[in-house]
């Protein structure tokens, strides 16, 4: 049965430290992750910076090999990225143990990842490799409806998700009509619209899983 690891990591246990590091008011979000052979591309969606000065230090990133802007929405830059072989670290680690991103943001030095991982031995795997290869994880909660309760199991949403889903209700926006726009509700929070788009979507998918799909009979 599938697990869901809620953790955080710095920014230079994972990637992206120097662009962080030059714009403090950076907000990266991983769109995916694809292994092609040895080389390691992620897409992300950058904003709170010129792309421009995101392209300028993503290429003098010794991580990374080649970058390219692919579109823009809104406030946010969507860009591929390769990384150099060898990579190691969490990457690798994410990509050996085929984790799925279900939400991946780098702010203010640190990285928040939800991950879901096959089932219970991967979910394992991963923290062991991740361990061996010297990143450090803060594991805010594991969900794992097929194992024993472990410490913020039932911490279903990332406090993210919950904030974004508590004010989408208390606006109204759930209403039909909406009191209240995605766009003056993302104004709120100090995130763009797709990325609260994805928070409400990944929050509500979280509980529809926990609350519906696993209470249905067999």
């Amino acid at each position: 049965m599938a697990v869901t690891i809620t953790l955080v990591v710095s920014a230079e246990e994972f990637a992206f430290g120097r662009l962080m590091a030059e714009h403090p008011d950076t907000s990266i979000r991983i769109e995916r992750i694809v292994p092609l052979g040895a080389v390691i591309s992620p897409f992300i969606w950058v904003s709170g910076v010129d792309s421009d000065a995101v392209c300028e230090s993503l290429l003098s990133d010794p991580d990374v090999v080649d970058t390219e802007r692919l579109a823009t929405t809104n406030d946010e830059t969507l860009y591929r990225i390769e990384f150099r072989e060898g990579l190691g670290g969490l990457v690798e680690s994410l990509v050996a143990t085929e984790a799925t991103i279900l939400e991946a943001t780098g702010r203010s030095g640190k990285w928040q990842f939800v991950l879901r991982f096959r089932d219970h031995e991967r979910a394992s795997e991963f923290r062991r490799q991740a361990a061996d290869r010297g990143v450090s994880l803060d594991v805010r909660s594991i969900y794992d409806p097929g194992g024993p309760p472990t410490e913020g199991s039932n911490a279903t949403l990332t406090a993210a998700q919950r904030e974004a889903l508590l004010t989408a209700y208390d606006a109204g926006y759930f209403e039909v009509p909406r009191r209240d726009s995605l766009r003056n509700l993302a104004q709120e929070l100090g995130i763009s619209d797709s990325a609260l788009s994805q928070r409400l979507r990944r929050g509500i998918e979280r509980l529809v899983e926990e609350n519906i799909v696993e209470l249905r009979p067999g």
